[in-house]
């Protein structure tokens, strides 16, 4: 009986994560990469009360380079994290875990990544993440990007 209602209430924690797409808030802003050799950036927005509209950009003489359009919306009662690098056809990530302000969206069927993570460590800093398998070789890259607005 026990493990019943331990997994009842796990159960319940998980369906309340995916419901509340307003955690994923302190995202909103610019933020940039802390790297010297160029500028990227990645600029968050909410557009309503179920859509952050984002995109991942360098700076040429003041000119944004777009490289992906990225978007976090509440779709069917998930939350799920779109990606559309490019002209490419948009990749589809769920959420899986959300606590203690870190954000972790997951598609097994992606080539790569299959694992996007954001976890911000301050209000202005955030370090994001891509990983997966690549030809059975477990692949994981990070960012670390600072809040600049």
């Amino acid at each position: 009986m026990k493990e019943l209602s331990l997994l009842l209430f796990l159960l319940s924690a998980c369906i309340q994560a995916q419901d509340s797409i307003e955690d994923i808030n302190i995202i909103s802003g610019k933020w940039k990469l802390n790297e010297s050799n160029f500028n990227l950036y990645e600029e968050w927005e909410k557009t309503n009360d179920s859509t952050y509209m984002g995109l991942s950009y360098t700076l040429d003489k003041d000119e944004k380079n777009i490289s992906e359009r990225l978007y976090i919306l509440k779709l069917n009662n998930h939350i799920v994290y779109i990606a559309q690098p490019g002209n490419n056809s948009p990749s589809l990530f769920t959420l899986i875990s959300s606590e203690d302000n870190k954000f972790i969206f997951e598609n097994k069927e992606h080539d790569f990544p299959q694992r996007i993570t954001y976890h911000f460590t301050t209000d202005s800093t955030l370090t994001a993440s891509i990983e997966g398998d690549v030809n059975g070789t477990l692949k994981r890259k990070e960012f670390s990007f600072r809040k600049t607005d």
